[in-house]
């Protein structure tokens, strides 16, 4: 049986939920990102579906049409517009 590698999420620590309010858009809005795996980091295309003050929680569509989300610091996130 095959694995997928996972992406390296922020822990609890890191997102500090009961101090940082969380923010869900009625919509994913259309984002890049850099997400780190164990073995490398990419630049992601994919959606904003929550987010704090400090980190985002993206997800992204991977080749075999699966999902893969994750939190990112805010810092490594790009808002990107809507396409036509």
């Amino acid at each position: 049986m095959l694995t997928r590698a996972q992406p390296i999420s922020l822990t609890d620590a890191e997102l500090d939920k009961e101090d940082q309010k969380l923010t869900k858009p009625a919509e994913p809005i259309p984002v890049r990102a850099w997400v780190r795996y164990p073995e490398t980091a990419i630049r992601a295309e994919g959606r904003a579906v929550a987010w704090t003050a400090k980190a985002v929680f993206v997800e992204w569509d991977l080749p075999d049409g699966g999902v893969t989300r994750a939190w990112v610091w805010a810092s490594a996130v790009e808002r990107q517009q809507k396409p036509r």
